[in-house]
């Protein structure tokens, strides 16, 4: 009987424990970082083969008192190494530990070496020959205070590289801690219920839940264990061991029926899931497919199990969307799912985000980093919100409460039914949150680099919490996302595939909003005002509305009495937007036209000729259908000078933009032959009377 130890993660004792357990193991005792046990060589042999979870196991030769050098060579020369290395062949020593005289692992090797080079002299044997590159034997010492243990390497290359994961994500799950999270799950217990990874990354917990499920042993792959190289080892018995494993693993994926599914947004990480399914023998056992988590129902209802590895800070990089996707994921799994999940997280913080109570919690490491696996069973009794708030956040929620007490009843007044309830009102919560109806978008302002990343993304966090429970919105109807500064088309470029459409309401006129698939919904309710006032200008007249976006300007003038009509964007997609919001308030006519054209190129080239103009442009445009790019503050000018040459004498232009900065050139513009009236407090809406300079907006008035 064989004394050994089998080293693993901290936290993945016990899985271990019930692995050497099935194996043959006995007396077997858990320690932090491995599991100490007995076994026979038919035993070891099986533990070698079909460990998931163990990184490495030695054979103890030695636990004995040592403090200092002498002690430890003392101990290393009473050892019979002649027995266990073969004296003629190169050997490694590792040293791993210090105390209050061995401070240096390159000194307690050395004294190791000395031990065991004095016994081999004394057996007549030539001083033996280290060699670290490709010794036949590792012996690995460790000292704690004054406990000194001896060991031998029976493994050689560590256990968790199954060679399947050449390919990987920026943070991989370790191939151990999968293994222990298939295990932890009990799915294991009834393969026969539906498994899902619906963020899986490069596909570890799945390749490892698939793999055990068939049965296949790991250790088939491995060519040489570093066992075969020291007298202890026996080729039959070796050879016995591994064609049991090759048999059972053979038949086992024959026979195994189970469905396990991945998901994950990022295409190129499915490319990399499905190669390495391929390399581990299991491609035909999992079905990987590209879906956002947004897009993702997760399952129809039935009993499942979920196993995950949720990005986190090492693994994202962007607090703000932690928290967002934590969110998301805890809605999921109460709106959509019924059974078990099992999750594994190093954002401590984010966690509350999820709103679910743990069963279970076990602190685990995933390498050198420190996480949680968490257990949740996912049924009614758990669906209840569970969440605290941080300290300040009860400043925030008495403001957002006041703020609702007042807007509110100014919305009813407008009427609205789509405004601004809160907008960056303390400096700590730097977000703003709109109402669409019944739904909640909470925007994220990009904090600066001197705000601390994760107090940022604690905020957000409160404010998810906090927000839906005095709006008295679902939780299920909040969607979050994060402004920074736009480049170009990217702030009208889609970001997801959730397809949220919803139908809102301001003076009477309805408009279609998207809250989840751009940047913004397609309809700036900071302009309100300015599309209902200017819109009094164009009864009787014909109306322009460049860069037009979802045409709510347009809605506005058409519905107040434009004869004719032309709308001008680049984006078809918007374009038809516009159409659906003349539609759905019944003004659809063909007095009212839609211009799929670079606003440019179509000011220089019609013919036609209008009376009023609303032109709202972006700071900044570099489309791939303009051959310019368009700078606002730089070209303004240039673009009113075209507008001017479509213009009525005495017709007018709503001049608008949002850049912070922007200055606008009047003596131009008045050299023109242009009235200049500053529309900038006169249009701005109770609900942005914080934010003064949320838009610039101009009445300019050609003289006729």
């Amino acid at each position: 009987m064989h004394n050994l130890f089998a080293t693993c993660n901290l936290g993945l004792e016990y899985p271990l424990e019930l692995e050497l357990i099935q194996h043959g193991a006995s007396n077997v005792v858990s320690h932090q970082g491995g599991v100490a046990f007995q076994a026979e060589l038919p035993a070891l042999y099986r533990i070698l083969l079909w460990s998931r979870v163990a990184s490495r196991v030695l054979l103890v030769v030695a636990e004995g008192k040592a403090q200092t050098g002498e002690d430890i060579a003392q101990l290393a020369y009473e050892q019979d190494w002649t027995m266990l290395i073969r004296p003629t062949r190169p050997f490694t020593i590792e040293f791993v530990g210090s105390n209050r005289d061995i401070r240096n692992t390159g000194y307690g090797a050395q004294c190791v070496k000395d031990g065991i080079s004095k016994l081999f002299a004394d057996e007549g044997f030539a001083r033996p020959h280290i060699d670290n590159r490709d010794p036949e034997a590792i012996i690995r010492a460790r000292i704690g205070g004054s406990k000194l243990t001896l060991m031998l390497d029976l493994t050689g290359r560590s256990l968790h590289l199954r060679g399947y994961r050449t390919e990987a994500g920026a943070a991989p799950l370790r191939e151990p801690l999968a293994a222990a999270m298939i295990i932890r799950s009990g799915w294991l217990e009834d393969t026969s219920v539906p498994l899902l990874d619906p963020m899986c990354g490069s596909g570890t917990l799945l390749i490892e839940a698939a793999s055990m499920a068939a049965g296949i042993a790991p250790g088939i792959e491995n060519p040489e264990f570093s066992v075969h190289r020291l007298p202890m080892h026996s080729e039959q018995i070796w050879q016995e061991a591994l064609s049991e494993a090759t048999v059972k693993s053979r038949r086992g994926l024959n026979q195994v029926d189970i469905e396990v599914s991945g998901q994950d947004q990022n295409p190129e990480v499915i490319i990399q899931a499905r190669a390495n399914a391929r390399r581990a023998g299991v491609e035909n056992l999992i079905n990987f497919k590209q879906l956002s988590l947004a897009d993702n129902p997760l399952t129809d209802g039935e009993l499942g199990f979920i196993v995950c590895n949720p990005p986190y800070g090492e693994r994202l990089g962007d607090e703000a969307e932690i928290v967002a996707l934590y969110f998301q994921l805890g809605e999921k799994l109460r709106q959509n799912f019924n059974g078990h999940a099992l999750l594994v997280t190093s954002a401590d913080d984010y966690v509350p985000a999820l709103k679910l109570r743990s069963d279970k919690t076990w602190q685990v490491m995933n390498g050198k980093l420190p996480c949680q696996l968490m257990q949740f069973s996912v049924k009614p009794s758990n669906r209840e919100p569970s969440f605290s708030v941080t300290p300040n956040g009860s400043e925030f929620a008495n403001r957002l409460k006041k703020n609702l007490q007042r807007i509110d009843k100014w919305a009813k007044k407008v009427p609205t039914d789509a405004y601004r309830v809160y907008d960056a009102d303390l400096p700590e919560y730097n977000v703003a949150i709109d109402k669409y109806l019944d739904k909640l978008v909470i925007q994220e302002y990009a904090p600066p680099k001197s705000i601390d990343a994760e107090k940022a993304a604690r905020r957000l966090l409160d404010v998810i919490l906090i927000a839906p429970e005095l709006t008295g919105i679902n939780t299920a109807n909040v969607f979050i996302k994060r402004r920074k500064s736009q480049s170009g088309s990217n702030q009208y470029e889609k970001v997801s595939t959730r397809n949220a459409w919803q139908v809102v309401h301001e003076y009477g006129l309805a408009f279609k909003v998207n809250l989840s698939d751009y940047l913004d919904t397609g309809l700036f309710l900071d302009h309100r005002v300015t599309r209902h006032e200017f819109a009094k200008l164009a009864s009787g007249k014909r109306f322009l509305n460049l860069f037009c976006y979802t045409g709510s300007a347009t809605v506005h003038a058409v519905n107040a009495g434009a004869t004719h009509s032309v709308s001008v964007d680049m984006s078809k997609t918007y374009l038809e937007w516009a159409r659906e919001n003349l539609v759905i308030n019944r003004l659809i006519s063909p007095k009212h036209t839609f211009e799929h054209a670079d606003v440019l190129k179509y000011l220089k080239h019609t013919h036609d000729k209008f009376d009023v103009v609303f032109c709202d442009p972006p700071t900044f445009s570099n489309s791939k259908r303009m051959k310019d790019t368009l700078d606002i503050q730089r070209d303004h000018i240039d673009l009113l000078t075209l507008v001017d040459g479509v213009l009525e004498p005495g017709g007018v232009v709503m001049f608008s933009n949002n850049n912070r900065r922007f200055k606008l050139d009047s003596t131009a513009i008045e050299a023109m032959g242009y009235t200049i009236k500053d529309w900038n407090r006169f249009t701005l809406p109770e609900d942005f009377k914080r934010n003064p300079n949320i838009h610039h907006c101009w009445l300019l008035e050609k003289n006729a």
